[in-house]
């Protein structure tokens, strides 16, 4: 799910950059269980938050709101999420989320280039010149 509108910060300071990233502010993650949830990587790299609950069985939405990029409900029900979405509009709103900001950290962290060389970091071997 995506929220699209525009922000009061955006409309107050005619900041359309999010139009280069995408017209969504955040991604809602209600899966169930996922060990890396794709569709939520594919948003950050557009630009989008993430919300969504904050469980075992998704171990990668707490790296994915780590860098400013969103926010997590500490129980699963849908009055904590609700909530978590109105305080990450807000943050919006006040010009907290920066779409190139998100999308430029989350292209670089979760490029194919990078995510090998910390695969091969974590193996101990040295990635071959280009």
């Amino acid at each position: 799910f995506f929220f699209k509108q525009k922000t009061a910060y955006e409309i107050r300071n005619c900041d359309w950059s999010s139009d280069v990233c995408s017209s969504d502010l955040i991604s809602l993650c209600v899966s169930l269980s996922e060990s890396s949830h794709i569709a939520s990587a594919e948003a950050l790299c557009s630009g989008c938050s993430i919300v969504g609950p904050r469980s075992p069985y998704l171990p990668s939405l707490s790296y994915f709101v780590s860098a400013e990029s969103g926010a997590l409900a500490e129980r699963e029900t849908p009055a904590d999420l609700a909530a978590v979405i109105l305080q990450e509009l807000d943050r919006w709103d006040a010009g907290q989320r920066d779409p190139a900001r998100i999308s430029g950290t989350w292209t670089a962290r979760l490029s194919g280039v990078k995510v090998a060389a910390e695969i091969l970091k974590h193996l101990e071997l040295e990635p071959r010149p280009s």
